[in-house]
């Protein structure tokens, strides 16, 4: 009983969102600026958000219910009774940005998180939202498990030096499992590929791998 009250209790929440109390116009397809696309969608005009400075009231309060970045995306994508879909108005890449700026979550992607020792990754702030292929070496309490995550794993890097660009990096030894281990992808239109140039400012893919 709790679940489903929980549940409908998130749809209400959400349900004023770009609903007919609100006038809204589709976002530029190149936005994905979660707190841009939070005002122009007519999410500020319908909720509280203290991040946004906005007070609506058509839907309940976002900072009291802390609605999870799942159940954003869905009910954005899908809509509701008194909320209409955004499918058509947003990109998928739109919706996630608006979700993780509603729950002030950080997206990591193609990364290493290690600090040298036992410990990976320690969060005491905000959720993590891990876009895959990322590398945690050691213990933690974060959350990763998406595609092509390597969890515990020593990355196997060398020390801090100068390897080119403007700072100094942690160059991947022979055999780090960090090596081609990137988004193979190079696609414009998905937002998880290969980045085109590394911290270093040397192109990239290097080869056939990231």
């Amino acid at each position: 009983m709790r679940r489903t009250g929980v549940a409908l209790l998130l749809a209400a929440s959400l349900a004023g969102c770009g609903g007919q109390a609100a006038q809204h116009r589709a976002a530029p397809a190149a936005a994905t600026d979660g707190a841009a696309l939070f005002a122009s969608a007519g999410c500020a005009g319908c909720h509280t958000l203290a991040a946004a400075h906005s007070h609506g009231t058509t839907g309940p309060n976002l900072d009291q219910l802390a609605p999870a970045y799942d159940r954003i995306v869905k009910q954005v994508q899908n809509g509701s009774a008194g909320m209409p879909s955004f499918r058509t108005k947003l990109s998928t890449e739109q919706i996630r940005a608006v979700a993780l700026y509603v729950t002030g979550a950080t997206t990591v992607r193609n990364s290493i998180i290690w600090a040298g020792g036992p410990y990976g990754c320690w969060n005491d702030g905000g959720p993590f939202i891990s876009d895959g292929y990322n590398i945690v070496g050691g213990r933690g309490n974060c959350a990763f498990g998406a595609h092509a995550d390597q969890i515990g794993v020593d990355p196997k890097l060398g020390p801090l030096s100068s390897n080119g660009g403007h700072t100094q990096t942690l160059a991947p030894l022979a055999a780090s499992p960090a090596i081609d281990a990137g988004n193979p992808s190079t696609s414009v239109d998905d937002p998880n590929a290969c980045p085109s140039v590394d911290q270093r400012g040397k192109a990239r893919p290097h080869g056939a791998a990231c």
